[in-house]
């Protein structure tokens, strides 16, 4: 118990029958030589929490004047709080012990010198049942030592924490499985549909959260991957996915849970009390297949992992789409799980989330790009002798500098997953006399005039809308802003007797561009002026340091065959001189 550590004194008066005057006694309490004084300071994490959820008591505490020796604090549990050993958590202390039996704390301190001072913490919580206005105030907090004095009663370093009901004990885990197409920009949540193309990738968020206000253990999460004739996961009734995804990598989970993989078709799944007819041994496996997309059904075990509420949890799987898939076509996946409650081991009921649909959508607008010299002070012949009024083929490999796309060949490795290189082409107009120049101009000197064309096509599955060209001078070339003044002919949506520096060549039309921000189609932007000003939308690949051609292509229909139709494919043509 605590005692008043200062010295403190006292008179009783004695009253003898018959004596006619009293009889004085003084009684003094001493301070050991050398003794510490020791102080508490108790507060909490907060002052009102709910029911069954965990707060903190921090117990302060000081020695003063001289050293304190063998110094232990001790408290005594409010009645009204959780006294199970599972439920109290104790910090700080050279050691530290709980002892259920009599629900006391104690932290044992060792020696402390003269000022120092520090913290143990008491964590606990009221039972999940606990009445609203409920307080628990720790007035049975003491320390103790061999050698010192008490400042501190422990009524007067008792803050209240009230206990907030919560209704009645909900146990409850919510489970969300998010999807992303790699035509969507971020995972959507049923009902919305996500959107992938073919040979693209689709991503699965299994989303996991104790939204009750009781802990959870033993839980155990299956994902039947979407197939041709699946089911669902706990109740056997078909999910109808019209084609089969299949697992990319390993899956990556939380620290706490294991993953197993199956091979098996219709796996038997007695984890969430689902055993389908015709039902196989999943044969559950923490390794992995050597050839991954075998995978069926993931299953992903907590173990006894403690889920306290508001605890939150997120798996993320990928999945190739296949080639062979038609639009409109699903897949639709689900994962259901079981858990039980902590606090008695009941079991909830199986679970299933509602299902992620991805839709099979056209793959997009594909522009391809393709630039090249054309001509060097007016000639196609260069210094070195390249021919620049012909096609040069690059090689296609993107990894030494090559550009697959310059032909009609289809190059490009599959498959092509999301933030690949664009998909390739079979559609150029011949390239052997439209793609014509080279990436070489040969030898130049300051002065000398070059001419570059960028050539673009339309190749993807639906429209490109909204195109807009922007090109980067290279730093030692400046643009010429008369280029084009005597030919092509002028656009007329452009203001007349304006410079001309850039030419397009569009369906059916071939103009000569004004580089001012007029009416047609062309602008070119001094260095230090961004095209963004203009066009915010825009991405010009850096900063125009010195200077940038643009040019607006508007909506280019996707090319159906070589040349077919005439606004699908074009070029743009500037040109420069070397500083």
């Amino acid at each position: 118990m605590n005692h008043r550590n200062h010295a403190s004194q006292s008179w009783w008066g004695f009253f003898l029958l018959g004596l006619v005057q009293a009889l004085l006694m003084s009684i003094v309490l001493t301070t050991p030589a050398n003794a510490g004084f020791l102080q508490l300071n108790q507060s909490a994490s907060a002052t009102t929490v709910d029911s069954g959820v965990f707060f903190t008591y921090i117990i302060a505490y000081s020695c003063s004047v001289n050293s304190c020796e063998n110094v232990q604090i001790s408290t005594i549990l409010d009645p009204d709080l959780d006294p199970s050993s599972t439920e109290v958590f104790l910090e700080g202390g050279n050691s530290n012990s709980y002892n259920q039996g009599t629900s006391t704390a104690t932290w044992d301190l060792g020696n402390l010198s003269a000022g120092e001072t520090s913290s143990v913490l008491l964590t606990v919580r009221f039972p999940a049942a606990t009445a609203n206005g409920v307080q628990s105030q720790q007035t049975e907090t003491s320390i103790t030592s061999t050698n010192s004095l008490t400042l501190t009663a422990p009524t007067q370093i008792a803050p209240t924490v009230t206990a907030r009901a919560v209704g009645m004990i909900i146990p409850q885990l919510d489970m969300v499985l998010f999807s992303l197409g790699d035509k969507d920009n971020d995972f959507v949540q049923p009902p919305v549909n996500a959107q992938a193309r073919a040979n693209g990738t689709i991503d699965y968020k299994i989303s996991l959260s104790n939204s009750g206000n009781v802990a959870l253990t033993n839980l155990v999460v299956v994902d039947l991957l979407p197939s041709l004739g699946d089911s669902f996961v706990a109740f056997p009734f078909p999910r109808d996915s019209t084609f089969t995804p299949t697992l990319a990598s390993i899956v990556s989970a939380p620290s706490q849970v294991t993953v197993y993989y199956s091979r098996a078709s219709n796996p038997c799944l007695p984890e969430i009390d689902n055993t389908p007819p015709g039902c196989l041994e999943p044969q559950w496996s923490t390794t992995p297949p050597p050839v991954i997309d075998e995978v069926t059904a993931l299953k992903f075990d907590f173990g006894n992992t403690v889920i306290e509420p508001s605890d939150s949890f997120e798996i993320i799987l990928s999945m190739n789409v296949p080639v062979t898939v038609s639009l409109g076509e699903v897949a639709i996946n689900s994962a259901a799980f079981k858990v039980d409650r902590y606090d008695n081991d009941d079991s909830l009921l199986p679970a299933e989330v509602i299902a992620s649909n991805v839709t099979i959508v056209p793959a997009g607008p594909n522009v391809l790009l393709v630039k090249r010299i054309t001509a060097v002070n007016g000639n196609t012949l260069t210094t070195g002798g390249k021919d620049l009024s012909v096609y040069i083929n690059q090689p296609d490999d993107l990894n030494t500098g090559g550009n697959p796309y310059d032909d009609n060949d289809i190059t490009v490795p599959a498959p092509i997953n999301s933030g690949s290189p664009p998909a390739d082409t079979d559609k150029w107009l011949d390239p052997t006399t439209f793609l014509l120049g080279g990436i070489d101009g040969g030898l130049v000197a300051p002065g000398d005039e070059i001419e570059y064309t960028i050539y673009f096509l339309s190749t993807g599955d639906n429209t490109a809308s909204n195109v807009l060209l922007c090109d980067r001078l290279p730093e030692d070339i400046s643009f010429i802003p008369t280029a084009f003044n005597s030919t092509p002919v002028p656009d007329p949506k452009g203001l007349p007797g304006t410079n001309r520096g850039i030419a397009l060549s569009l369906g059916n039309s071939y103009f000569s561009l004004t580089n001012a921000a007029d009416g047609d189609a062309g602008q070119f932007f001094p260095a230090g002026v961004e095209p963004t000003t203009r066009y915010p939308e825009i991405n010009c690949g850096g900063f125009n340091t010195n200077g940038a051609v643009v040019v607006v292509l508007g909506n280019l229909p996707q090319a159906t065959a070589p040349g077919v139709p005439r606004d699908s494919y074009g070029f743009i043509r500037f040109r420069g001189r070397v500083k």
